[in-house]
């Protein structure tokens, strides 16, 4: 096997690892983006009045239903800890690297309109100066 062969084997090996990579990337994306979608759909369902009604019912039912109170125990354990907890732990993180993005934004906008307005209040101030 010539130089240039061995060259153009290991240059298709690349590309095709490379595009390997990428398809890999791309189903990984949409398995986040997904993931994020459905954790914002899940957090919104705790953030609402009716999980408050529901959970107060459910809180309150072991005073109605003594026998059911291993059942009800379970379940709170399980939905408000093991599952609300961490989403909505998540989606905070989520909304606070949304904030800290904008906020950033904000902030190089705001510098940049604060470099023009120096500039115009030293344009004035030099006009002000030479008359």
């Amino acid at each position: 096997m010539s130089t240039e062969t061995s060259v153009l084997v290991t240059t298709q090996q690349h590309t095709d690892h490379a595009d390997k990579i990428a398809l890999l990337m791309h189903r990984l994306n949409t398995v986040k983006s997904g993931n994020n979608w459905f954790a914002f759909k899940l957090a919104a369902l705790f953030a609402s009045i009716w999980c408050f009604w529901i959970f107060l019912i459910l809180s309150l039912a072991p005073l109605a239903f003594p026998s059911y109170l291993n059942v009800i125990q379970f379940v709170s354990s399980c939905v408000l800890q093991l599952i609300a907890l961490p989403l909505l732990a998540y989606t905070s993180d989520q909304g606070t690297r949304v904030t800290t993005v904008l906020m950033q934004e904000t902030h190089d906008v705001l510098i940049e309109y604060l470099k023009e307005m120096r500039e115009k209040q030293d344009a004035i101030h030099a006009t002000i100066i030479s008359q």
